[in-house]
Order: structure tokens, then sequence, then C-alpha cells
């Protein structure tokens, strides 16, 4: 969870209303931790500052209203809890009802539009499009799909906004350029967010082994300069696995995204199949590992499990 999502709910009670703010125990979002203050934060004191530094960035009232009204949405979308019809499809309770009321009104869209997001998946195939029912586990999954991407592309527009501002354009002569490369994860569940997270991670470190240290000692070379020069392991072979071709990993992954009635086994299945072979694709004394696989990277093995790999949107 992030703060603003507690200082919202310390806001007065004109702002609260405004955005449809409820008591912050009945956030699903918020209280399953059964925490929700913490000693020495002050969430009405700190959303005060958030305020100031929005008018110290220049918002207008107007784009602060829908800040808030994107972070009340997020709130609100977790707590549709949806009702199994059949073990094939969702419906949705009374306070469902509710909540994606709230979330139509909060980010000013269509409710029948919304209903639809939740209780189904579109898939493309030649330029046609299938809606596909969701089961009850797949619907959750979704429902906190759609709650991250709302709050992503707030952060980034955000983002955006700053960057405006604290940089309206003017020539920089002299700048240095902070290479910041986030945490490399290798959890005891690794899922799609762990694969995405270290793929990246791998990218980052191709860059950097490119740009600091090959380019570095050509530049040294053509100036006839010493250095002693060294190796490193290139990972190009292993992005390659992931991301390159109609046979790589993230390939495989949209056909089975794409395919109906396709699952997570028959996803491995691909992958066990196609990288059989391959130094980068880890099994077990020549054996599938069940419902996971592995990945060598840089940083370390890591396994993954394969569960909810092919609820993904295709990525490719």
């Amino acid at each position: 969870n992030y703060h603003i999502f507690y200082q919202l709910c310390g806001a007065n009670a004109e702002i609260k209303s405004r955005h449809l703010i409820q008591d912050i125990n009945s956030y699903a979002y918020l209280s399953q931790s059964l925490l929700v203050q913490v000693p020495g934060i002050h969430d009405k004191n700190d959303f005060e500052s958030v305020c100031r530094a929005f008018s110290v960035l220049q918002l207008k009232e107007e784009e602060i209203d829908q800040i808030f009204s994107c972070v009340s949405a997020v709130l609100w979308i977790g707590n549709i809890r949806f009702v199994d019809l059949d073990g094939e499809s969702v419906g949705f309770t009374e306070t469902d009802t509710t909540a994606i009321k709230n979330i139509a009104e909060l980010l000013q869209i269509d409710q029948s539009a919304l209903e639809n997001a939740l209780r189904f998946r579109r898939i493309f195939v030649r330029n046609e499009h299938t809606d596909i029912k969701l089961r009850l586990a797949d619907a959750i999954a979704n429902r906190d799909a759609i709650a991250k991407i709302v709050y992503e592309k707030l952060f980034k527009a955000l983002i955006e906004h700053i960057n405006q501002k604290t940089n309206p354009g003017g020539e920089v002569e002299k700048s240095i350029g902070i290479l910041d490369i986030f945490g490399f994860e290798n959890l005891s569940l690794n899922t799609f967010e762990q694969l995405c997270i270290n793929f990246t991670n791998e990218r980052l470190h191709k860059f950097f082994n490119e740009n600091i240290f090959a380019l570095e000692q050509a530049i040294y070379a053509e100036e006839g300069l010493n250095c002693d020069k060294f190796a490193w392991d290139d990972n190009q072979a292993l992005l390659d696995m992931i991301n390159k071709g109609n046979q790589c990993l993230f390939s495989h992954l949209d056909s089975t995204c794409a395919t109906p009635g396709a699952t997570d086994s028959s996803f491995l299945e691909h992958l066990n199949k196609g990288f059989e072979n391959n130094p980068f694709y880890v099994t077990k004394s020549g054996k599938t590992l069940g419902n996971e696989f592995g990945v060598k990277h840089f940083a370390g093995h890591v396994i993954y499990t394969v569960d909810g790999f092919s609820r993904q949107e295709p990525l490719r």
C-alpha cells in the first residue's frame, strides 16, 4: 500500500465527501493488515503537506480533484468481491454494484463498460475480438490488475508533470546521470511480476556493461590511453530467450493468452519443449518442475511458478 491511501482517508469531511471516501476500515486493500494507524505518522497533517506540494507544482484544483478521485477509485476497486455463478463465470453482489457505481462516477466512465471489464477478458485474433467469461479466481486477479493499472497511470502522469515543472525544457550543458538498478527479486514464491522485474534487471545489466565497460574501453583505445581490459559475462543470449523472435518465452506466453481454453499447464509444456536444450532454462535432474520453471539470471537461478501466467494480457 501507499501512504496516500491512508492520507486521503484522513482528509477533511468536505474532501472525503467529494471523493466518496469511507471509513478507512471499510476498504479491503487497507484493512487486511489490521493496522491502519502507526504511531508517529499523522495522516491528516501529511495529507495537507501533499496538497501544499501540489500547489507548489502548479497543479490546478481540477487536476488535484482528478488525482484524488483516481486514488479513491483504486480503494473502491479492491472492495469488489464477486459471486461465483456456475464455476465458469461471476456476478456482482449488491455491495459490488455500489462499489462499481462509485468507481464509474469517480473515473467518469460508463458503468456497464466497467462491469464488462470486470467480468470478461477480451482477446484479439486477426483483428477480431472475443470476450471470455472470467472464473472467480481470474476475476479477482483481473480486478487487482485494473487497480494497479489505474494507480500506475496516475503515478506516471504525476512524474511527467513534475519533470515538466522542474525542467521546463532549457538546455542543460552539464549533467550527471545515475543508473539506479532496482532490486533483483528471488522470493519464496516468484510469479509473473518477479519475471518482469528480473527481465528488466537483465536489460539494465546489459545496458550498463555496454555503456560503462565496452564503450569506455573503446574510447580509451581510440585516445591511446592505457586501460586494463577485462571480460564480463554477456547476457544477450538470456535476453533473447525471454524476448526475441517468435519462439521466445514472452511469445509463447502471448500465444497461450490468445488461445481460448489455454492454461498455465499448456504454457509450461510449450516452455519445456521449446527450451529443453537452452542452457538458461532450468530443469531438475532433466525433469520438469511441476508447475514451475527456472531461469538462470546473471544474479542467480530463480524458480517461477506458472500459476496465473495464462491470465495476463498479451505482451508483444
